[in-house]
């Protein structure tokens, strides 16, 4: 069986132009220790919590049905991996997969697991996300002052612990069957398990153009996943905390939102300020499909001796 871990950002797509959106709609944005401190506990429903989550899936929809919005989010070769993975998942020889992110936005591994299961049509293709704060990466974490800031490990530990989390399982996977995919550089300290049979695949960061076109583009179609959801005349969401309230963009800006015109005004801020970072990608299609199903072949042959 293939246990397989993925990164999220610059791995399988670029989340950062995304992550505002999230705003619209993200209960967990909202609920962060950052945002709550200023506005005090956010209070709805069931009701429009379950609009609010129909319309981030419909807007992943959205993304991955719209080849503009699509390239702008997700990697262009995604294909090279989830073709061989969806095949053998289907066939019942992977038995995990999850999203392993340094990120500190929850939401972000959500809306990436929403638009790939849409793009291949499987639902339940991941099992399982751990964030930058997720409370199994204890081994991942250094010491420091307050204050301070040092990126997370990434760490065998850890990975072995999700993947028992995401089976319900007490035994530890045989490295051989474990895939960790990543494009940090320089790598993560589970380089030095790869002697020890682990598979680590880096594929080439990728970052997409940000024109302010397609910026909009973006945008537009967010608000018209919240009018398909019918939540933009809804009056629990628009007298909600989601449209009145403090939006903390760092320690020095802290934004007033009175009503839902203001809180677009915001959102569209936000997306202004993801960097547009020009770096050539590097098609490397034939490399990723080719590890990902070697890896595959090796992970359903092998037999612990």
């Amino acid at each position: 069986m293939a246990y397989i871990a993925f990164d999220l950002d610059a791995t399988l797509g670029y989340f950062e132009v995304t992550n505002p959106m999230s705003i619209l709609w993200s209960r967990e944005f909202l609920d962060n220790p950052e945002q709550s401190g200023p506005n005090g506990k956010l209070k709805t429903t069931e009701r429009l919590e379950k609009k609010l989550r129909r319309a981030r899936r419909l807007f992943a929809e959205a993304c991955v049905d719209d080849d503009t919005l699509r390239a702008m989010v997700l990697r262009p070769n995604i294909h090279a991996l989830f073709d061989p993975i969806v095949k053998a998942w289907k066939q019942k020889k992977v038995k995990s997969v999850i999203v392993y992110s340094n990120t500190s936005h929850t939401p972000s591994m959500d809306f990436a697991i929403d638009m790939i299961e849409h793009l291949y049509k499987v639902k339940g293709l991941f099992n399982y996300a751990a964030d930058h704060w997720h409370p199994l990466r204890t081994a991942d974490r250094f010491k420091v002052a307050p204050g301070e800031y040092k990126e997370p490990l990434k760490t065998m530990e850890t990975l072995q612990k999700l993947f028992k989390a995401a089976t319900k399982s007490r035994a530890n996977i045989p490295f051989e069957q474990i895939l960790f995919v990543d494009d940090r550089d320089p790598l993560h300290d589970l380089e030095t398990q790869i002697p020890r049979g682990l598979t680590y695949l880096v594929p080439t960061p990728f970052r997409p153009d940000l024109s302010d076109a397609r910026r909009k583009r973006l945008l537009q179609a967010g608000l018209e996943a919240l009018d398909k959801a019918k939540v933009l005349d809804d009056p629990e969401y628009l007298e909600s905390a989601y449209c009145h309230r403090i939006a903390v963009y760092d320690i020095n800006k802290q934004v007033p939102v009175r009503g839902f015109p203001d809180l677009l005004r915001y959102v569209a801020w936000r997306m202004t300020q993801v960097p547009h970072v020009k770096v050539r990608w590097i098609d490397d299609t034939m490399l990723l499909h080719g590890e990902t199903a070697e890896f595959l072949k090796r992970a359903a042959t092998f037999k612990a001796s």
